[in-house]
């Protein structure tokens, strides 16, 4: 009996603890700047997935709308020649981050992606 008791407490803790650890490892923590920068480098290295990743329904469905995702990757990645990322603005759930882009034919142009928190995780909200 004392053993049975004993093994259901060290079963519940055991259990308790793996939520713990896999709760605690769930969501994106990167912050607006790095979210921007993952979008310019996961662009230029072709990585449609990851780079799909870091938009809201919102915008991946306007981006559908024009094209698609991996035209718009696509177009960056032809295009893109550099980026610098000039200042960082958050306001609780939403974010914005002012780049100067260089683009191979258009030159330098300054942009302003806008971003916002879903479920804990910035996501580029315009395109």
């Amino acid at each position: 009996m004392k053993k049975s008791i004993l093994r259901t407490i060290f079963l519940i803790m055991i259990m308790t603890l793996s939520i713990s650890v896999l709760s605690g490892c769930t969501g994106d923590k990167r912050d607006p700047k790095e979210i921007v920068t993952a979008y310019f480098e996961n662009a230029k290295d072709g990585k449609v997935d990851e780079f799909e990743s870091l938009f809201t329904e919102e915008a991946k469905k306007m981006i559908a709308n024009n094209g698609g995702m991996t035209d718009f990757m696509n177009f960056l990645n032809r295009e893109l020649k550099n980026y610098e990322i000039k200042d960082v603005n958050e306001k609780n759930e939403l974010a914005t981050v002012n780049v100067i882009v260089d683009y191979k034919t258009k030159g330098q142009k300054q942009t302003t992606i806008q971003l916002r928190k879903v479920e804990n995780a910035w996501r580029i909200n315009n395109s």
